[in-house]
């Protein structure tokens, strides 16, 4: 995927085991440090035009459940998270069409990560969440009125983990088995991308990433999940962000000889050095381009 080796040095093992955890249920994984959800006011007053705040908007997009999940339990929750952890993790699958107008839901599950060396405030407050035995697991539960396009309630699982983690679910079963595992004495397998390079030497170093592997075989709506019109011969997604220099880039997993060409806003892929990867390069201010991506990689079609 990157030709040259990456400096992953600052990828925490508590991190790395987070991304395992979640490879193994989803589909979809997207990172980011916490310093994404400042409140969108904090966000704008840091960048310096139009189009900058319209990409951080973007790049927020696989957060917004997480920012609206713990807004709806506190007033502070969401600047709590980000004083006492590091980064976030996301997963996601199962994505379904809203009726009508509407974002597309999908199976989530949320995992921040404290940071390094530091010790998180294991209790910070989720006022209106109800107390919850969840399978053993001393959890809070609390719902949200229906997204538009969508009938039902949205329920909620949270709970601490070790002072390490904050895990939150918006689907009972896949809550439990993060947990468990989280709570598992042995590391489970690292993530691995197509093309056997190492997930944690892709990804580390970056304060923002996202990576999708396109099984179409457990798709339940091929439109929700956004790969009707992703090329079959296309494996997987990876959208990395360099906020330092204001750059992105997303890499193509495909073994085919020509260049898969689907999204209408970024440059065509070319061939890297690295065999099945395909690279197009993103300047990090277009907020199209970075929507598109967000829009392939998450299943977030919008009606």
């Amino acid at each position: 995927m990157i030709v040259c080796p990456m400096d992953y040095t600052n990828t925490t093992r508590a991190e790395l085991r987070a991304a395992s955890v979640l490879s193994t249920q989803f589909e979809t994984l997207v990172y980011t440090n916490t310093d994404l959800l400042a409140s969108v006011e904090d966000l704008n007053a840091q960048l310096h035009s139009r189009e900058q705040v319209l990409s951080n908007r973007a790049l927020r997009l696989p957060f917004a459940e997480l920012i609206g999940a713990l807004t709806a339990v506190g007033k502070t929750t969401v600047n709590d998270l980000k004083q006492n952890y590091g980064s976030v993790l996301l997963g996601a699958t199962d994505f379904v069409s809203p009726d009508g107008v509407g974002m597309v839901a999908s199976r989530k599950c949320y995992i921040a990560v404290a940071r390094s060396g530091t010790e998180p405030l294991t209790a910070f407050s989720l006022q209106k969440a109800t107390p919850s035995l969840v399978r053993g697991i001393d959890a809070v539960t609390w719902s949200i009125p229906p997204f538009e396009g969508h009938s039902r309630p949205t329920e909620f699982y949270a709970v601490f983990i070790r002072g390490t983690y904050f895990v939150l679910a918006n689907d009972r079963h896949t809550f439990e088995e993060a947990v468990q595992q989280l709570r598992a004495k042995r590391d489970g397998k690292p993530l691995v991308l197509p093309n056997g390079s190492p997930g944690a030497a892709v990804f580390g170093g970056h304060d923002y990433w996202a990576y999708r592997v396109l099984d179409r075989s457990r798709a339940k709506d091929v439109n929700a999940a956004g790969i009707d019109a992703v090329p079959s011969n296309v494996l997987a997604l990876a959208f990395i962000v360099d906020s330092a220099n204001n750059k992105s880039f997303i890499n193509i997993y495909s073994f085919a000889d020509v260049a898969p060409i689907f999204l209408r806003s970024t440059p065509a892929p070319v061939q890297t050095r690295e065999a099945g990867v395909w690279r197009s390069d993103v300047v990090l201010s277009n907020a199209e381009s970075t929507q598109d991506i967000l829009l392939a990689g998450c299943g977030k079609k919008v009606r």
